[in-house]
């Protein structure tokens, strides 16, 4: 870090990893495409006008980015990592405002390039397993970061210097700016992330309680200008009201609210049971170690060696522990366990250090100030926060905003390390821990992307996909199908901007082709009450676009077609097939593509 002028040194981890982060991006932004998820984004960006459901508005903000990139996929996909990236520099920025500000003793500069480091290296696990677009997660996650590091920053200012005012009252804005935006794009993260960071901002902050509600009254109506506008310039607020009524409903009746959370605390639960279970024997070592040293109390010198030897041996025993179960390669929900083991075991032996060792001297901060233990309660809670409203495995969502993990790891790597003076060993584990978050984001990114057939490097052929169209590497298969699929609908007269029925889990296939998926956006295959639903939307089209619209079929829709008639779409009977079966490049499926009989 000698090398970097002193305002940039403490942000020398921060930008180290964010580089690799960032070669990797750029030598895979032109490679592969899902088409569900990735499709589904792209073809509510291009039609927004037929997205139904207004639980989340993400595709309204979703389309002007889209647009201002020239509806470039690539383009659209860099843009979304220097969104996520500049909201997590956002955060590491008020974190350690608020660190500097709180802390009598003002943090090393070198402790906050290691917080920095595992900043950036959680960010790089949002991408390891996501499709890189402006998502419903990626957008929350990019907002949820940006408003907790400027409620931080807020929450260090004094504002009593004009200065300070501005600066005060500016972030709050911004704040407040923020807060409302993520309300339209997830609202359940942007309510309990007001309240829970408005709490620790009156709890904590260095402003007297006169500006502080100044400060609340500002965010309000900034919140509320917000508001207004997203209903003035993106949507209409008739339209919002309606569409999100049915979620609505569901949020005040407790039997679904209790189904969420019960299966958010088993999804987690099961987590945290198989993390004991794996790293049960470095918690074993971990109370051996923690007995020896209180026996040791009386022996400081030798007591510190001891210490400093068993924090070598316990970062090596998780490592050994964690390598059997291809901690490197992971990219699933089961990650979880090991930074869930590092968490728990770093809280432990804080916990320990402070019982066996002297008291902290007169000024210098303890590692248990009401501050430090309110923040990284706090910190302990935004990934839930993110990831409260998810319909996947809430242990999955938590790493799209995991950032705050890996901080309160960090302090209290630091509170350990000013007990026992042991700087070196403690970079060790963070070194660890930025590795395998690093290798994890590598692999993910490169060999396991998210519902894309084969590593980024079998994505070699260039495709055309979309109106107008952005050109990306797709895997040979993939590359014949989409042009397969584009050959037989031109040949029976389709045109860009005409409709089809995709029938089900193929949004990407309708995007790619230029259409439009009248009623709904993607057709989702699931349970009856899944297919009743698909049905109602196909009923909600006019008859006049039904009677044209073309039907792709992904696998066995049998069970679907007599909802299909009820729902007024003759089908198979009033339509012709285009052409030969194809198969689905990443499911194998047959798909087949058809055209209405009476379409001119």
């Amino acid at each position: 870090m000698t090398g970097l002028s002193a305002p940039l040194r403490p942000w020398a981890g921060f930008i180290s990893i964010t580089a690799v982060i960032g070669v990797v991006v750029a030598w895979g932004v032109g490679r592969g495409f899902d088409f569900t998820d990735e499709g589904v984004y792209y073809l509510s960006f291009t039609h927004p006008e037929e997205v139904s459901d207004f639980h989340t508005s993400y595709h309204l903000i979703g389309r002007r980015l889209f647009a201002l990139v020239g509806q470039s996929i690539p383009a659209t996909r860099l843009l979304i990592v220097a969104l996520s990236t500049l909201g997590a520099a956002v955060f590491f920025h008020g974190l350690r405002r608020w660190e500097t500000a709180a802390t009598p003793d003002r943090p090393a500069t070198s402790w906050f390039a290691a917080i920095g480091a595992c900043t950036a290296a959680a960010l790089g696990l949002a991408f390891a397993s996501s499709p890189l677009a402006p998502s419903y997660n990626l957008l929350n996650a990019a907002l949820l970061y940006s408003a907790t590091g400027l409620i931080l920053a807020c929450a260090a200012e004094d504002a009593v210097s004009i200065a300070s005012c501005r600066r005060f009252f500016g972030l709050a804005a911004l704040t407040g700016l923020l807060l409302a935006t993520d309300f339209f794009v997830k609202f359940s993260t942007s309510v309990p992330l007001t309240l829970s960071g408005g709490f620790f901002l009156a709890v904590t902050g260095r402003a007297s309680w006169r500006r502080k509600l100044q400060l609340f009254a500002l965010l309000g109506l900034v919140a509320a200008l917000g508001a207004g506008v997203f209903f003035l310039k993106f949507q209409d607020f008739t339209a919002w009201k309606n569409g999100s009524s049915g979620l609505r409903t569901a949020l005040v009746s407790s039997s679904f609210l209790n189904s969420y959370f019960g299966r958010y605390w088993s999804e987690f639960s099961n987590e945290l049971i198989a993390m004991l279970w794996t790293y049960v024997p470095a918690l074993n070592f971990a109370g051996i170690a923690a007995a020896a040293l209180l026996v040791l109390r009386w022996w400081p010198r030798l007591q510190r060696w001891v210490a400093v030897a068993a924090g070598l041996v316990l970062v090596g025993t998780v490592v050994a522990l964690a390598l059997p179960e291809h901690v490197l390669r992971q990219t699933g929900p089961d990650r979880v366990g090991f930074y869930l083991a590092v968490l728990t075991l770093s809280a432990l032996t804080l916990g320990v250090s402070t019982l066996v060792t002297r008291p902290p001297a007169p000024g210098e901060s303890h590692p248990f100030h009401w501050r430090t233990l309110l923040l990284a309660g706090w910190l302990l809670l935004l990934p839930f926060l993110g990831a409260v409203g998810t319909t996947n495995d809430i242990a999955a969502n938590l790493f799209y905003q995991f950032a705050p993990w890996f901080v309160v790891i960090a302090l209290c790597l630091r509170g350990i390390d000013r007990r026992w003076e042991s700087h070196r060993a403690i970079w060790v584990v963070v070194a660890v821990i930025c590795t395998v978050a690093v290798a994890q984001f590598i692999h993910g990114f490169l060999d396991e992307r998210y519902r894309i057939p084969g590593p980024l490097r079998s994505q070699t052929e260039a495709t055309a996909l979309g109106v107008p169209p952005s050109t990306l590497l797709l895997d040979p298969a993939s590359h014949a199908f989409v042009d397969d699929a584009r050959a037989q609908l031109i040949a029976h007269d389709f045109a860009p901007g005409d409709d089809i029925f995709a029938f089900f889990n193929f949004p990407g296939l309708v995007f790619a082709v230029g259409g439009v998926s009248p009623g709904h956006p993607w057709y989702f295959a699931g349970d009856q009450h899944s297919l009743e639903l698909d049905a109602s939307r196909v009923a909600s089209v006019s008859p006049a676009r039904r009677a044209r619209a073309f039907v792709i079929t992904n696998g066995d829709v049998t069970a679907f077609l007599p909802l299909l008639k009820t729902a007024g779409l003759d089908f198979p009977s009033a339509y012709i097939r285009c052409g030969e079966p194809l198969k689905n490049p990443l499911t194998g499926e047959i798909v087949e593509i058809w055209r209405p009989k009476t379409r001119p």
